[in-house]
């Protein structure tokens, strides 16, 4: 008999068995392949590719009219930080295929909780307000480095660390911003 088991947790095994709240054995059996799968928040292009394939699971399972995410709900959906991740997502597509009329998903049709959170992390965050004399002691590209390093440090921080909500606040590419990350030292090249 050919058994194989897979396995899913939201823990983090390794820490879980150090800590002694998983048999360190079974650990060690289970993991000969595993695959980490980061939240939701962190695999932005994933997010509208998935909310249209369960508005159109939701079409198929309940008719009526096939609905496709307008330009600002789709913005509110990537900003947004999904707690619940896929689950979340999934539930919320039903409820709006169930509940609204029409052909498109629009943002109105979002919880008003939703439309709080996404609300411009950018006007929640502290001024950039460093004296200048501090920066007396620095050349052009000193002061500058220093203020884009302040400047992403702030931006990430805001949007809870998501590099594709944050690209967006700052009007760059997640690569140009990933770059620039790696540039002034916001981010390990492990």
């Amino acid at each position: 008999m050919d058994v194989r088991f897979i396995a899913a947790t939201n823990k983090i095994l390794l820490q879980e068995v150090n800590a002694g709240k998983f048999r360190d054995d079974l650990y060690y059996r289970l993991q000969v392949i595993s695959i980490n799968i980061p939240p939701l928040r962190e695999r932005g292009e994933d997010i509208l590719l998935l909310a249209d394939n369960f508005l159109h699971k939701y079409h198929q399972l309940y008719g009526g009219q096939r609905k496709k995410l307008d330009t600002e709900a789709e913005h509110i959906f990537l900003t947004y930080r999904w707690p619940g991740n896929v689950r979340e997502l999934e539930n919320l597509t039903e409820r709006i295929s169930l509940l609204e009329d029409g052909d498109r998903l629009l943002a109105s049709h979002l919880p008003a909780r939703i439309l709080r959170e996404v609300q411009t992390p950018m006007a929640s965050m502290p001024p950039l307000s460093e004296p200048l004399a501090a920066m007396a002691d620095m050349d052009y590209h000193q002061a500058t480095g220093d203020f884009q390093k302040r400047l992403i440090e702030q931006v990430m921080q805001a949007c809870g660390d998501n590099l594709s909500i944050a690209a967006d606040q700052l009007k760059l590419s997640r690569h140009a911003l990933r770059h620039q990350m790696l540039k002034l030292g916001l981010l390990n090249t492990e």
